[in-house]
């Protein structure tokens, strides 16, 4: 998700988004995180080239950076629940471009896991994602509705 401070407007091309991320902040996480490789990935990707970067180690601390700075981010969906008391001041949209963005969640178990239990775990991650905090992300972030899509499989 593009996200950045309420009172300004999001980019909604991937020109404007090159002009945007050269005049603000841009708040990412540091390079052990996973989410920094699929930001500087997308970015690459978008041909964008912030001037100006903080990296933090926390999505709470990216998120609240974003609100009191008026920088940028892109950050999964999920991040933005870690930084839900910001929320009021922050503004969500879609990546702009056509491009199908996701992120994955992976849980993974040893190989000497016995496989019902497993299913039984996965199937109870999936319906606590799919029941409970795609609406909680929605309720804080309305923006957020829909863009939480579980998917099964091995």
């Amino acid at each position: 998700m593009l996200v950045g401070p309420r009172g300004h407007a999001l980019p909604e091309s991937v020109a404007d988004l090159r002009i945007y991320g050269a005049t603000r902040p841009f708040i990412g996480n540091t390079p052990e995180s996973s989410d920094h490789d699929e930001a500087e990935r997308l970015l690459r990707i978008l041909d964008v080239a912030p001037e100006r970067r903080i990296a933090v180690s926390s999505s709470y601390a990216l998120v609240g950076l974003v609100a009191e700075l008026g920088g940028w981010s892109l950050v999964p969906a999920t991040n933005l629940w870690c930084g839900q008391a910001f929320a009021a001041r922050l503004k969500v949209a879609r990546v702009p471009g056509d491009m199908q963005v996701t992120r994955t969640m992976w849980a993974v178990a040893d190989a000497g896991s016995r496989f019902p239990e497993l299913e039984l775990t996965a199937a109870a991650a999936q319906a606590v994602v799919r029941e409970h905090l795609a609406g909680a992300l929605a309720s804080v972030l309305p923006e957020l509705a829909g863009e939480i899509e579980v998917l099964s499989g091995a």
